[in-house]
């Protein structure tokens, strides 16, 4: 899945863009010599593309920051290596960023199977009707304003939200809910801008 996920930002109709790639497998491992491989045999000396391997397992959320901690824009997108980012993502969303002056914003998201069928859409825009932190914490309480995909940080306010923090399930939860607590401004986008792919091959989400 992995060079289908970095395909699908490369191609944005928003070209400014770095993609850091974190293999948390472990160097040395058999996933991790096939992770390099690729990333040689398809990026190597694209200077778009940041690979960066760590020693050892770290977990989801602490190879997610390695990589915001890496990265040399202002703002922060996420992407599990399993999902893809429609086209014009990047360039929807900064620009909305930009014009409401936001910290983070949040997005519309389709399910797929691996057969490439819809078998679920998020829609945030059934209940969220205020983007004023008290509403917020109550909609992200009762509905996940999620999942990691959909989100873009200013790179500051992310680390001023203090970053994802490590848990076996439920890190993106709250990321979303520290950044309600520290009182980042957040925008809704509604807008479906990427697609999250539902098999069982286990996700970073998951307890596998």
């Amino acid at each position: 899945y992995l060079s289908r996920a970095i395909d699908s930002v490369l191609n944005q109709t928003y070209e400014n863009i770095e993609v850091v790639v974190v293999d948390d497998n472990g160097i040395g491992c058999e996933h991790q010599i096939q992770t390099q491989q690729l990333m040689e045999r398809l990026y190597g000396g694209n200077p778009r593309v940041v690979y960066i391997k760590n020693d050892t397992n770290i977990g989801g959320a602490n190879a997610r920051n390695r990589g915001a901690d890496a990265s040399s824009g202002d703002y922060l997108c996420f992407l599990d290596d399993d999902d893809v980012v429609l086209p014009d993502k990047i360039e929807a969303q900064l620009k909305y960023m930009v014009e409401n002056n936001l910290d983070l914003s949040f997005t519309d998201i389709k399910m797929h199977d691996t057969n490439d069928r819809v078998v679920d859409v998020r829609e945030h825009g059934r209940y969220v009707k205020s983007l004023d932190n008290f509403h917020l914490l109550k909609y992200h309480l009762m509905h996940h304003l999620t999942p990691t995909d959909t989100y873009m940080f200013r790179k500051d306010a992310f680390f001023k939200a203090g970053g994802f923090k490590q848990r076996v399930v439920s890190d993106e939860f709250l990321l979303m809910l520290s950044a309600i607590e520290a009182g980042l401004k957040i925008g809704y986008l509604n807008k479906i801008t990427a697609i999250q792919y539902i098999h069982g091959d286990g996700r970073i989400s998951s307890a596998e």
